[in-house]
């Protein structure tokens, strides 16, 4: 529904106006309508740019300028026409948008408040734990550091965000894990058991006391594959020395065939 609003004809001689371009000033008279609409109030910039039939970018420029010209009034969230209370009479509005509008300010007042009394209380947690939080000796190089002395260099990435999962843990001093990176290095583990990094920190190997000497990643020979070859070649000797009759022929064998080979003749 369409209704009229006040244009005063001394606008023609106000100094503000006379200095806007012919751009600023329809861009002024088309606020002025919006605001009509809107008991007084703007609304959002893309509803006006909508009603404008401008880009949201170039209102927003606009409206800056009529600003800064003094011509629109910005008091908390709420922007309108400068003096547009003043200039439209009372009996042009009603007393429950005044009071709409006196909400309104009450509420981002409180809301402000509220917000900063929040942020102020987080910042002092933050700064509580930071003081409680035990001290750290981990070093800014420590990534580094942990690489150039574990004996495999594979899965860099993996590993680095796992040493930095392990350092906010604070399961382990990095003293303490480079002394167990120390004791797995020199085990002089073979190349092709060696642990991968990401493997040695999510066991927490740091912790392991680790042989010299070992064959398979850990430090030690594996006893029982050690023992299943011995028993294997074992076997193989006892069947040899059974069919060789013990460097002894057999009873029935014939004493002219050589030892170590079978009489198959009978």
């Amino acid at each position: 529904m369409s209704r009229w609003f006040r244009f005063y004809d001394d606008a023609i001689n106000d100094p503000k106006i006379l200095k806007l371009s012919d751009k600023l000033h329809r861009v002024w008279i088309g606020i002025l309508c919006i605001a009509s609409k809107n008991n007084g109030e703007l609304p959002s910039l893309d509803d006006m740019a909508l009603m404008i039939r401008m880009k949201p970018e170039k209102l927003a420029e606009a409206i800056e300028s009529l600003a800064d010209a003094g011509l629109i009034d910005t008091e908390g969230m709420i922007s309108s026409p400068h003096n547009w209370s003043a200039r439209q009479y009372k009996s042009d509005s009603s007393a429950e948008r005044m009071k709409r509008h006196r909400d309104k300010k009450r509420d981002v007042t409180v809301t402000v408040q509220r917000q900063n009394t929040e942020t102020d209380n987080r910042t002092e947690q933050k700064e509580r734990s930071r003081a409680d939080a035990p001290s750290d000796d981990w070093p800014k190089d420590c990534g580094d550091q942990f690489w150039q002395a574990y004996p495999r260099k594979t899965e860099k990435l993996a590993a680095m965000k796992k040493l930095a999962s392990v350092r906010k843990s604070g399961v382990v001093t990095f003293a303490d894990l480079m002394a167990g990176v120390k004791r797995y290095a020199e085990s002089k583990p073979d190349p092709k058991y060696t642990k991968h990094p990401t493997t040695w920190l999510n066991a927490g190997c740091w912790a392991d006391e680790v042989q010299t000497g070992g064959g398979n990643g850990n430090g030690t020979h594996n006893a029982s594959r050690r023992s299943g070859s011995a028993d294997f070649f074992a076997g193989i000797a006892s069947v040899a020395a059974d069919i060789a009759g013990n460097g002894e022929p057999p009873r029935d064998a014939n004493p002219e065939i050589p030892r170590g080979r079978v009489n198959i003749e009978h």
